[in-house]
């Protein structure tokens, strides 16, 4: 295989993977709504740009009942909803950033050592793996945002 086929082959993986593992709320899915419990602090952003700080009165399948931050009911309909998330900043579980870093620098380590004449993929792959969840690790231990329970299909 020639140099530029391997190149080739590489990226494709690469980039294969990362669209893979890009995780988070399904556009257009209502059930993280549905499972929420009344009294929980949510903002949510609607069609119109507005953003709105409430506490969640109510679920439907088409609607939400909450209460806006002046106190006021409010029924909003599923359709001018752009996003729903949670007020509090959350850290997610660590050892997930871990496992993605892992798998991407795996991925690249046993590609670039696939590459060389040498052929020295797998120990390329550990090391590179090794590198790649340290790295996962500590962006995960760092990160915190907040959690989004629905997104509009685009």
């Amino acid at each position: 295989m020639h140099s530029s086929t391997r190149t080739g082959v590489f990226l494709l993986a690469v980039f294969w993977l990362v669209a893979q593992l890009e995780a988070g709320t399904i556009p257009g899915r209502w059930e993280k709504v549905d499972a929420l419990s009344k009294g929980t602090a949510v903002q949510i952003s609607l069609n119109s740009g507005e953003k709105l700080g409430c506490i969640l009165k109510g679920v439907k399948s088409d609607s939400l009942t909450v209460i806006d931050g002046e106190g006021t009911e409010r029924s909003l309909p599923k359709s001018a909803i752009t996003s729903i998330e949670g007020v509090e900043k959350h850290s997610d579980r660590m050892w997930d950033g871990a496992l993605i870093g892992g798998a991407i620098g795996a991925v690249a380590g046993g590609a670039a050592g696939y590459m060389t004449e040498e052929g020295r993929a797998g120990y390329s792959a550990a090391l590179f793996g090794g590198i790649g969840a340290g790295i996962g690790l500590a962006v995960d231990a760092a990160v915190k945002s907040n959690q989004v329970y629905y997104k509009a299909p685009k």
